[in-house]
């Protein structure tokens, strides 16, 4: 554990009481210090076993999500290799549809690994803009055309919506993973509500599906890293909500869930000091 070391006045002489005393002193700060170290190692074999099963998670519903894309991507080209899916136009259009659904969705799983994996590493690097909110929708929602096209989107942007200081890139995924959430647990036909709004210098954008909502337990869990409630719908690993997390509050901002009073859950971001105020220079922010 250490050493303790003791040195005596001169002309000082080293009585039985003082060897006891520092006997007595030693044995307990070993102690300490064991159970220190005993604690520091428990730390760390926990950890380490943590490690391991989120890793075997991970492995496993990414390998489960990958192979899905992956198997639609495979047969739509396999199918168009054949000369006569070639010919008849409406079979190759929609297997080039599907290609490039699957293909999106691939590409989805991707970026949110890399985007956990630069919140996890402290790396995440904001490039602020002063940002049009329709215009992060827009790029949002042309990126499901292909999961929304069931759904109706009812936006409501106020026509003197300011604009937004935010990541241009990473507010779209942002909204992006919300309204593909959404989408996955509302019915064919029933709406996705999307509103923005302005309070106190403080931008709001809340996202509300027409699914039966999510139970109050749950509702403590759902932004954490691969949780899946018990009405997960089918596909996904966990990651989206917990990297919409991270971005947001990367943005000094906060993101919570609440269910709607008449259906559905919604998801609420809230970043403050990010309004455009005419009177401010620009360059200062």
């Amino acid at each position: 554990m250490g050493v303790l070391g003791i040195r005596l006045k001169e002309q000082r002489a080293w009585t039985k009481d003082q060897e006891d005393l520092l006997l007595t002193l030693g044995r307990n700060l070993a102690l300490s210090l064991e159970r220190e170290m005993l604690a520091q190692e428990y730390r760390r074999n926990m950890m380490t076993a943590e490690s391991e099963r989120l890793s075997k998670v991970l492995l496993n519903t990414v390998s489960h999500e990958l192979r899905t894309p992956l198997t639609t991507i495979k047969g739509s080209i396999t199918a168009l290799m054949d000369s006569s899916t070639v010919e008849d136009s409406n079979t190759r259009d929609e297997l080039l549809r599907e290609t490039l659904i699957a293909s999106d969705r691939l590409n989805n799983i991707v970026g949110n690994l890399l985007s956990m994996s630069r919140l996890e590493s402290g790396v995440l690097r904001l490039k602020k803009t002063w940002s049009d909110v329709n215009d992060l929708l827009s790029v949002a929602l042309d990126h499901l055309r292909g999961e929304l096209k069931e759904h109706p989107v009812n936006i409501h942007v106020p026509e003197d919506q300011p604009a937004v200081l935010v990541d241009f890139v990473l507010f779209v995924q942002v909204i992006t993973n919300l309204v593909q959430n959404a989408a996955a647990y509302t019915p064919a036909g029933a709406s996705i509500r999307i509103a923005s709004n302005v309070i106190d210098n403080r931008f709001e954008l809340i996202i509300c599906d027409s699914g039966k909502g999510v139970s109050q337990p749950e509702l403590n869990h759902l932004f954490d890293k691969f949780y899946r409630g018990s009405n997960e719908a089918p596909g996904g690993v966990g990651l989206g909500l917990a990297i919409c997390r991270g971005i947001v509050e990367a943005h000094g901002g906060a993101i919570d869930a609440y269910n709607d009073e008449k259906e559905g859950l919604c998801v609420r971001i809230a970043i403050p000091d990010s309004i455009y105020d005419d009177s401010a220079n620009e360059d200062e922010l």
